[in-house]
């Protein structure tokens, strides 16, 4: 049955409503960048794409990922259905403007914080303890949370904070398997081994930048050096992953892209941050956009073939998802540059490719997410 399998891993239900509400919340930004959207402004439009839709993407992703990492049973049925509804009273009561923000601290808030509980519970259980940081990612995920809503003057610092959590977690489980699958996918290939001091670094840099988007008084030359030093330390990391190996499989070259996305935005912050003439928001974007939209998505097709029985490799139609976001990244990087009569056709033709890129996900893997494994293995 439908129902049995689309609670069967969290991977499921999560993935696809990270891939539906991308498109609606987009459509709604959309809209109000032509002038005739409800009235949401720039800051529900960052908290929702950070903490809404990265929110499930990580959900689906760490509690799938949680049993292969311990070897216990995956969060299902009851359980999963109940963070699923967590998660959509936080996207339903950010909207609504009369709530008291200390209730709406509280259910958004829970959402990671619940999270981090079910996901915590199997690696502590496991003492898995290389995954103990992202318990700890996920409960400080609840921490920011609390601090958007109830320090109202914080708000831009807390976002620009939690994206380079998110972008934590990218670069830790980034770091574990894009190697490890280009180099299962292409014989004779030795990848670098992990777990080097660029590795350790890289990840400390993004951990640091996150903390540093919280102090009111950190100096934008500290901030940019800092910045500058991930952006070097994340391309050194890449070296030995066999990214020129990848050019001819979509699903492992968006991956690469996807992390390249990183050090690129984290040098654009950089340049920002010494007083070159970039838009604040480009870098940010950049980053956004690129290392969390573009690896989620690869992401999310892979982890949906996979765990359904199906061979892993982009079709057509996959394939140009992932070449439309790819140029939604180069839009909103360039679009500000250009000409104030340009710029909001710029921005809005990079939301139509973001639109368009998840609703081809939609359409292609909604059947694999909702009907049971094509191997007949269980889940």
């Amino acid at each position: 049955m439908i129902s049995q399998s689309l609670l069967a891993k969290a991977f499921r239900p999560f993935f696809l409503l990270a891939a539906l509400f991308a498109v609606i919340a987009m459509i709604v930004w959309s809209l109000v960048l032509a002038g005739s959207g409800p009235p949401l402004g720039a800051q529900w439009h960052g908290h929702e794409m950070i903490f809404g839709y990265g929110g499930a993407v990580i959900a689906g992703f760490i509690l799938t990922a949680a049993s292969n990492w311990t070897g216990r049973r995956a969060v299902s049925g009851l359980p999963l259905v109940l963070l699923v509804l967590a998660w959509l009273a936080a996207r339903i009561v950010v909207v609504m403007p009369d709530l008291p923000a200390l209730f709406k601290a509280v259910v958004c808030a829970s959402f990671f914080a619940s999270l981090a509980l079910a996901a915590g519970w199997s690696v502590i259980l496991a003492r898995s303890r290389r995954n103990y940081a992202v318990v700890g990612l996920l409960a400080a995920f609840s921490a920011l949370e609390l601090l958007f809503w109830l320090v109202p003057s914080f708000r831009v610092r807390v976002l620009h904070s939690a994206l380079m959590l998110i972008l934590v977690l990218i670069a830790i489980i980034g770091g574990r398997v894009i190697p490890l699958f280009t180099r299962n996918a292409t014989p004779g290939l030795h990848t670098r081994p992990g777990r080097q001091w660029r590795d350790f670094i890289a990840v400390a840099i993004l951990v640091a930048l996150s903390v540093l988007a919280l102090c009111p008084n950190c100096s934008r030359a500290l901030y940019g050096a800092i910045a500058a030093l991930g952006a070097l330390t994340h391309l050194l990391r890449m070296q030995g992953w066999g990214t020129a190996r990848t050019l001819t499989r979509p699903i492992l070259w968006v991956l690469h892209l996807a992390y390249l996305c990183l050090p690129a935005g984290l040098a654009l912050l950089a340049a920002r941050d010494f007083n070159v003439p970039i838009p604040a928001l480009v870098p940010l974007h950049v980053l956004a956009v690129g290392a969390l939209g573009l690896m989620t998505l690869g992401m999310m097709t892979r982890v949906s073939l996979g765990h359904t029985g199906r061979i892993v490799a982009a079709d057509r139609k996959t394939t140009l998802a992932y070449v439309l976001l790819l140029l939604a990244v180069v839009v909103r990087a360039a679009g500000p540059f250009l000409c104030s009569a340009s710029y909001r056709a710029a921005m809005l033709l990079a939301a139509s490719l973001w639109i368009a890129a998840f609703a081809i996900f939609l359409a292609s893997y909604v059947r694999v997410l909702v009907t049971r494994r094509v191997d007949d293995k269980p889940a």
